[in-house]
């Protein structure tokens, strides 16, 4: 109905054919369409109006329809042949009945609808004929391949070279922006392509990769199992295969699968193995394979050193400075990220850059040191920006929502994670790094005590078990195991923690990215089940990542507190709660100051133990953290002490309520910058402006950046 543009005639007619044509059903009520097309009444009367027309002027318009519906006169002239002064006349005629009509000093069907209707007065074989003229003539006045691709690609014959070399700039064209239509055009192409032609090699190249690419993971591996050995050379199949392996936002399982096709060829060049090689351990890496990556590393090595350049070496590097993190060797990690980067510089764009930065920001945090992490991702976060890789700042974005959750601003953290995720795509959730986001949603969500998004993220997780990485799995079943114990559940917090196999639940606590803080709460749920090797193992893997890394408080912190909750050590969880002492990780510190009154008041020391649980109240109320200050208030009632706490938070409303980035934003906005603009400023995108603006409108009652910009005055 939009086609029609408020013409009243073509809306009456529209709504009739509907109804008459059976294409609507009615229930109670309610219009529920049958079929999606446009009803035959409507382009009947177009053939009425038509009828009555000289055959020039018929004949111009179906001509016209063929081109697009805004045209000019020179692609008219271009597909009739005739001067313009032939044209004069039918084209008159037609404006006196409004099938033409003007727009931006061009000419115009007055409506889809009647463009559409003239194209239906032609026979099928006709207007196929037409409207590949119609290509040559657009493209001749210099139309973009992606601009006529979908009409070249249902017009063309088999053998049609112009259309199989057009539609195979055009799948090039939309690769990175849109893979799934370069992948049909591709498709499309190959069909119009004889045998032995120079660009089905190319085609099957940019079919395979658009396919992965587009996330048809199922119908892209059939089709390269299938087409590439046919066609492509071993040497240009290895390449093919490792373009796929590279693509960091594929499943990591679905990488390696395609570098261990690619090196099972024969005859490769020590070029094209060096990079699989290196792809290959890249992805075990990534889907938190580590047994695998540990014995895949010297062969790896082996391979990339024995290749030329360095192409494969940063990767290789990048990778084993992951491994290291999922051994819990942090500082170690750190270092050889740092070498790395200053032995391989690459350049501006490359997507190995940012994720490379995004590494060393996880690394930086782990060891609590926050400035500099924040200071890296910035820098790559506006360096994102500034190459328009949006997937690379989504990601920054991301991770600042961990960080902030682990600074306990979780307004803040919100703000960053609450509009990444939904259950329709949570499916799509293939690598550790956002499953990580994932359960950093979850967990604000359960701080919050807000049911109703805990659940959600509850049902998301379920779904990400499905997931073939060990990594996305491993996230999964923690925060399923977090949702149970928020729930009261115990029993099933620690069947999640099974999930993956009962000897596997002592990897249960996810290893990229790790919070350190979550030690104890692996404690706590093998304790209240009674499973004493977990609980055990949990205190001495804690304990080895405090060794490995020293003097880091968090990680010495995490150590302290899971062995005091083990071993019913109060000197333990005072010392958790002193090195945490430092409010950079408050919500770990309010856990052991809860942990530590507990024990405290267990052991008879009342006075003490209250203080300690008051301490823990304050600080969650302080953070707006609603269910752990409401279990904290539960201990003290225990104790016979009940406590009215008036939260240390902003106001609810009013310019006061705003948080320093709704503040920042807010301003720019009324000083008169778009959205684009703000991001670029702030190093955000352009969706998180969006979200800051809708929360500071609802917070001080405006509705407008003109209301905004006068109470800020």
């Amino acid at each position: 109905a939009e086609h029609v543009h408020g013409s009243p005639f073509l809306l009456m007619e529209f709504f009739r054919g509907l109804r008459a044509e059976g294409l609507v059903g009615i229930e109670s009520g309610q219009a529920r369409l049958l079929q999606d097309r446009v009803p035959r009444r409507v382009s009947d009367s177009v053939q009425r109006r038509l009828s009555g027309m000289s055959p020039a002027a018929r004949q111009v318009a179906t001509l016209a329809a063929s081109l697009a519906r805004k045209f000019s006169l020179d692609d008219l002239t271009g597909m009739s042949g005739l001067p313009i002064t032939d044209l004069m006349g039918p084209i008159d005629e037609l404006m006196g009945e409004d099938i033409f009509v003007t727009a931006d000093e061009r000419l115009a069907f007055g409506h889809d609808l009647i463009r559409e209707g003239v194209r239906s007065t032609v026979a099928s074989a006709v207007r196929r004929a037409l409207d590949r003229r119609a290509v040559d003539v657009l493209l001749s006045r210099g139309a973009l391949p992606v601009e006529v691709a979908h009409q070249l690609a249902a017009s063309a014959e088999t053998g049609d070279d112009v259309a199989i070399a057009t539609l195979t700039e055009a799948a090039d064209a939309l690769a990175a922006v849109d893979p799934a239509a370069a992948a049909d055009l591709a498709g499309r192409a190959l069909e119009l392509t004889p045998p032995g032609h120079e660009l089905i090699g190319p085609l099957v190249s940019r079919r395979a990769i658009s396919l992965f690419a587009a996330g048809a993971h199922d119908e892209a591996k059939r089709f390269a199992d299938s087409a590439l050995r046919g066609v492509l050379s071993a040497e240009d199949e290895g390449w093919v295969r490792c373009a796929i392996a590279d693509m960091f936002y594929l499943s990591p399982d679905v990488r390696a699968d395609n570098a261990r096709a690619a090196l099972a060829l024969p005859g490769l060049s020590a070029e094209v193995r060096q990079r699989l090689w290196a792809a290959l351990f890249h992805a075990v890496v990534a889907a938190v394979r580590t047994e695998e990556a540990l014995q895949l590393e010297p062969k790896a090595r082996a391979a990339v050193e024995a290749g030329p350049g360095n192409s494969g070496r940063f990767a290789i590097e990048t990778a084993a400075s992951v491994l290291q993190y999922q051994l819990g060797n942090f500082r170690g990690a750190l270092e050889a990220l740092e070498a790395a980067q200053r032995l391989f510089p690459h350049s501006p764009g490359d997507p190995r850059q940012p994720l490379a930065a995004n590494f060393r920001a996880t690394f930086l945090a782990v060891l609590d040191r926050f400035e500099e992490a924040f200071e890296v991702a910035e820098a790559e976060e506006a360096a994102a920006q500034r190459d328009r890789q949006t997937w690379a700042v989504s990601v920054f974005e991301t991770w600042r929502g961990r960080q902030l959750l682990q600074l306990g601003r979780l307004a803040e953290a919100g703000t960053c994670l609450e509009v990444r995720f939904n259950l329709e795509r949570a499916e799509n959730i293939v690598g550790p790094g956002v499953a990580g986001d994932v359960v950093a949603l979850g967990k604000l969500k359960i701080h919050l005590g807000d049911d109703k998004a805990a659940a959600g993220v509850a049902r998301m997780a379920e779904v990400m078990m499905k997931a073939s990485s060990p990594g996305v799995q491993r996230h999964a079943a923690w925060y399923l195991a977090l949702y149970a114990m928020y729930q009261g559940n115990p029993v099933q917090a620690h069947s999640w923690l099974c999930a993956l196999g009962y000897d596997q639940r002592f990897l249960a606590l996810p290893t990229y990215p790790l919070e350190a803080a979550d030690a104890p709460q692996l404690t706590r749920i093998a304790m209240a089940v009674g499973d004493g090797q977990l609980a055990e193992a949990g205190v001495v893997q804690a304990e080895e990542r405090s060794r490995l890394s020293p003097g880091v408080p968090s990680l010495a912190g995490a150590a302290a507190h899971a062995r005091g909750l083990w071993q019913s050590s109060t000197a333990d969880l005072r010392t958790a709660s002193l090195l945490f002492s430092d409010g950079r990780r408050p919500l770990a510190l309010a856990s052991a100051l809860e942990d530590l009154g507990a024990a405290l008041a267990s052991d008879g020391a009342g006075d003490e133990g209250a203080a300690a649980l008051d301490q823990a109240l304050a600080v969650n109320t302080e953070v707006g953290a609603s269910w752990d200050a409401a279990r904290a208030r539960g201990r003290l009632r225990e104790l016979g002490l009940r406590r009215r706490v008036t939260p240390v938070t902003r106001p609810r409303t009013g310019l006061p309520s705003l948080t320093a980035s709704e503040l920042a934003v807010a301003q720019l906005a009324a000083d008169g910058r778009t959205n684009k603009e703000i991001a670029e400023k702030l190093f955000i995108s352009p969706h998180t402006v969006n979200t800051h603006l809708r929360h500071v409108f609802e917070k001080v009652g405006v509705n407008s950046r003109l209301a905004l910009s006068k109470m800020l005055q």
